[in-house]
C-alpha cells in the first residue's frame, strides 16, 4: 500500500497522489479482467471497456491540471479515500473482476456527479462545442 500523503489542496504532490490512486485502480481492473477473460461473457466485457474509458478520461483530465482547487478538495479527498479503501480490501481472484468493475463504477459515478467537464478535476483546456 502506498503511503498516504497529507492532503493540502494546492500541493502538486497531492494531485500526483490522486493520479497514482486512479492509475492503480485502472491497473488493478486490467489485471482482474485479464484473469477472467476466458470466463467473461461477451456482454460483460462492454462493462469493463466502459469503466476503463471512464478511468482514462478522468486520468486525462487530472493530468491536465496544475493543482486542485480548494472547492474540489473535499470532493477529491473523499473519492481518493474510497478508492484506497476499495483497493486495500479487494483481493484478486478468478471471477472477481465484475465486482471490482461495479465498485469502481460507483466511485466514478460520484466523481462524475461532481460536475460535468469539471467532474474529473477540471476542464482539459479544450472547447467542447456542441453542434446543433
Amino acid at each position: 500500500m502506498e503511503p498516504e500523503v497529507t492532503p493540502e489542496p494546492y500541493d502538486p504532490e497531492y494531485l500526483q497522489d490522486v493520479i497514482r490512486v486512479f492509475e492503480t485502480a485502472r491497473s488493478r481492473l486490467a489485471v482482474a479482467v485479464a484473469a477472467d477473460s476466458k470466463i467473461t461473457p461477451p456482454g460483460q466485457r462492454e462493462c469493463y471497456r466502459e469503466t476503463d474509458q471512464r478511468l482514462r478520461r478522468c486520468l486525462r483530465d487530472l493530468r491536465s491540471l496544475h493543482r486542485l482547487e480548494l472547492s474540489e478538495f473535499v470532493h477529491w479527498s473523499d473519492n481518493v479515500a474510497a478508492l484506497r479503501s476499495l483497493l486495500a480490501s479487494f483481493s484478486p481472484g478468478k471471477g472477481r473482476s465484475r465486482e471490482l468493475c461495479v465498485r469502481l463504477q460507483d466511485v466514478l459515478a460520484r466523481v462524475e456527479a461532481h460536475g460535468g467537464a469539471a467532474s474529473c478535476g477540471g476542464s482539459s483546456g479544450r472547447d467542447d462545442k456542441q453542434v446543433p
